[in-house]
């Protein structure tokens, strides 16, 4: 597995929501889904190790992400976890190619690959690579934010109401983009969304009390 959550507490001074057990495979969806305030995008935080639990432990491929130092923490999150935030989070005066390349030089600066590998996502994604992040589309901000969160070949994407400011025919494209393309790189996926259609494509629903 490569998330696993265990009597795991969320909050701040209290508990957002009752203790939470499960796990996410390879290769698997899961969807949380909960009204406004039960803590789901706190608990992507905390998967994260933005925000520390009030209780329990979050296991990322195995790692204990609350017990290690912060650079091992940075280091985790750049090579085994891509986020996909609800607004694509991008760079406006970045191409979209430079976006997608930038976790990766980060995290090796001497990455003779990275070009290629973005430019072959952003084509797979029908995203011109030299296109601003400011002229891009709502649909096509979210794609470059897919491909930016594939670029290092994560174990875990986790993904913030992806497509919660997309029209609906819009919305349809990218969750099957973001469906799709984590299974057949055998990736786990956790999703926090409102939305039944997206929530209906996942393998497994959790929802928070």
């Amino acid at each position: 597995m490569v998330l696993s959550l265990r009597d795991l507490v969320i909050g701040y001074t209290s508990p957002l929501c009752q203790p939470m057990t499960f796990d996410v495979e390879c290769g698997e969806s899961v969807v949380l889904v909960g009204r406004s305030g039960v803590g789901k995008t706190t608990l992507l935080s905390t998967v994260l190790g933005m925000h520390r639990p009030l209780s329990g432990t979050v296991l990322v491929d195995g790692i204990n992400v609350h017990k290690i130092k912060y650079d091992d923490l940075a280091r985790l999150r750049s090579t085994t976890i891509g986020t996909v935030f609800q607004h694509g989070e991008l760079l406006s005066t970045y191409t979209a190619e430079q976006n997608v390349i930038l976790p990766r030089l980060l995290a090796n600066k001497s990455d003779s690959h990275v070009t290629d590998e973005a430019i072959e996502l952003l084509k797979e994604l029908r995203v011109e690579p030299s296109r601003l992040g400011s002229d891009l589309s709502g649909g096509e901000r979210q794609r470059v934010a897919l491909a930016r969160a594939l670029i290092n070949h994560p174990r875990l994407i986790l993904a913030d109401e992806p497509t919660g400011s997309l029209d609906p025919n819009m919305r349809d494209e990218v969750i099957e983009l973001l469906f799709a393309v984590t299974q057949r790189n055998n990736a786990g996926l956790l999703i926090v969304t409102h939305d039944p259609i997206v929530a209906s494509h996942a393998d497994r629903i959790v929802s928070l009390d």
